[in-house]
């Protein structure tokens, strides 16, 4: 997989902010992981139709969408985690600038993830961890140690 984040204003419409986005929040290992869309294809970890989420515990991660062919996405960072609501805050950026702030709201006992943009579309977690190999291939720096 190469790094997705070249095209990724085409899949989010949200008007480009200047600002650069803030310093990333550690999640629960609970949260971490590929979270996918029902019917989201893979090769390994890499997605190859549908759509994921990728969000390792240090609050990096990326929201990729294929369609069989091609591969776009754009990295997430997570700014805030509220335990007591199991909600994130969470930017979604391009070449460091914020395309889109939003959150996300992870269902403890569903164990499923939503945006709260669109709270119908619901992730599942399909991969307990992003390995070090599919974080790089996406483009993202390597996890602080």
């Amino acid at each position: 997989m190469k790094p997705i984040f070249c095209a990724a204003a085409a899949v989010f419409s949200a008007a480009s902010s200047i600002a650069c986005a803030q310093a990333a929040t550690p999640v629960p290992s609970d949260i971490a992981g590929i979270w996918t869309t029902k019917d989201s294809e893979f090769n390994g970890q890499a997605l190859v139709k549908g759509q994921a989420l990728y969000l390792d515990t240090d609050g990096i991660g990326a929201s990729v969408v294929g369609n069989g062919s091609e591969v776009l996405g754009v990295k997430l960072v997570v700014t805030a985690y509220n335990k007591d609501t199991n909600t994130l805050s969470v930017e979604m950026t391009e070449s460091r600038n914020i395309i889109v702030h939003t959150g996300m709201i992870y269902d403890p006992v569903k164990k499923l993830l939503s945006s709260k943009m669109d709270p119908t579309q619901k992730f599942e977690r399909r991969f307990e961890e992003v390995s070090a190999q599919v974080r790089s291939s996406l483009g993202l720096e390597a996890k602080a140690k």
